[in-house]
């Protein structure tokens, strides 16, 4: 029986798999049970304590997503930059509640709080799922399910980073945003001798094919020099490829006149499938096979996902509240460009990876190019010159406690911690 209960058409009952899914707890639960942790959100509350108090469940976890006292309990709603402790700041919007013990605070106030035996968190699994600003959310429902004697299994402390667009695509030609074969080609073998120093993986998403004059060519015609890094680094153990579909255009689109990049939102079967096999075969040839396909923009259509589950491959999902890894879809545990990060404090990666919730980091083809686009020079210099000198790719890949794997290991350690089987690496 599983440790936790939610209600069917809960809105928290993707969030109560979720849950069960990281900490290995059985499945959820459709009736309450003595034995059972209630999972709900604020509509749910009384209903839950009520439970609660009458024995029917040892506990219960809701989710207060909006100020007010729907729940039963105070709640505000306030912006800025919360401290959890040294290197946790986050900055970000937060619901802070006003009444119960408290179980987890920051320097804005109190975001989880006990009372009458419930667990209540200023959270909103659909919202801050995937939120790097929520990481305390976790914390505090482990807390409480082992203050409950619900015994917890997590995974060791991995994670896995993952570089999209790299070399560059023809999407980025179309836009002028192409960067030069010579650059990019310095910048990763740089990169390859960092991870190797640190004894990180960089899961890299590439593109078969790009644009020469208009007509579709080869990659490495184009980017010679950066694929031949790739495949050094490859070679190495520093990267590991990720099929990120053909052109990273769609081709109906772009006759058109229209410059969609979503290629694999609207093809059929039969054109997804050798789409697949022509980007497949020339990583084979490159670079190495891969073993997940991440579409652009995670857009993969039915027939794109069926077709790649038809050859075996993994596919990448953005973050979303539910099991990790489920029917060869890898769901992302953290938000592309990590919404809620405050300068350079990354801590709040390590606490999740402390308590189970293995890190998805991903991101673009100029290395978090997207971080650097939304720090105003005038507003924050120093920050902004420090992340010139060593990118956030740099610095995640040398956190202490996290071990940042390649696809194949990690979703072979995902594997076996949803069968129960040998604990993953450590």
């Amino acid at each position: 029986m599983s440790a936790l209960h939610a209600r069917p058409g809960s809105e928290a009952e993707t969030w109560a798999e979720g849950l069960a899914w990281l900490w290995r707890l059985g499945a959820v639960e459709p009736a309450p049970g003595p034995n059972a942790i209630g999972v709900g959100t604020e509509s749910e509350a009384a209903e839950l304590s009520r439970v609660v108090q009458a024995g029917e469940l040892r506990g219960a976890i809701v989710a207060v997503r909006a100020p007010g006292d729907a729940a039963g309990i105070p709640a505000r709603r306030v912006s800025g930059v919360a401290s959890f402790g040294p290197g946790a700041r986050v900055a970000g919007e937060f619901v802070l509640l006003e009444r119960g013990e408290p179980a987890a605070e920051s320097s804005l106030g109190v975001h989880a709080a006990v009372d009458s035996g419930v667990l209540y968190l200023g959270y909103d699994p659909d919202r801050d799922w995937g939120r790097l600003d929520s990481f305390w959310a976790f914390e505090a429902a482990a807390a409480y399910l082992r203050e409950r004697a619900v015994e917890l299994t997590l995974l060791p402390p991995i994670g896995a980073l993952r570089l999209d667009d790299i070399p560059g695509t023809a999407l980025h030609q179309l836009q002028d945003r192409a960067k030069p074969d010579r650059r990019q080609a310095l910048r990763i073998r740089r990169t390859s001798t960092r991870l190797r120093a640190a004894g990180a993986v960089l899961n890299v998403a590439v593109s078969a094919e790009a644009l020469d004059d208009g007509a579709r060519v080869p990659l490495d015609r184009v980017w010679p020099r950066s694929v031949e890094a790739l495949r050094d680094g490859v070679e190495r153990g520093a990267y590991e490829p990720v099929c990120h579909g053909l052109l990273h255009l769609d081709t109906d689109a772009l006759e058109r006149g229209e410059v969609e990049f979503r290629e694999f939102g609207s093809l059929d079967a039969a054109e997804a499938g050798r789409r697949l096999d022509l980007a497949l075969a020339w990583q084979e040839l490159h670079l190495a096979r891969p073993t997940t396909f991440c579409a652009p923009a995670w857009t993969y259509g039915e027939a794109g996902d069926e077709q790649a589950a038809a050859r075996g491959l993994v596919r990448w999902y953005r973050a979303s509240p539910g099991p990790v890894l489920s029917d060869g879809r890898l769901r992302e545990t953290l938000i592309g460009e990590l919404p809620g990060i405050h300068e350079l404090d990354y801590a709040p990666l390590q606490r999740l990876a402390a308590v189970g919730v293995p890190p998805i980091v991903a991101m673009h083809g100029a290395l978090l190019d997207s971080r650097m686009v939304h720090l105003s020079p005038r507003r924050n210099p120093v920050l902004l010159a420090r992340l010139l000198l060593k990118r956030d790719v740099t610095r995640i890949m040398r956190l202490p406690g996290i071990r940042w794997l390649g696809a194949a290991e990690f979703v072979a350690a995902l594997e076996r911690h949803a069968d129960g089987r040998a604990e993953a690496p450590g």
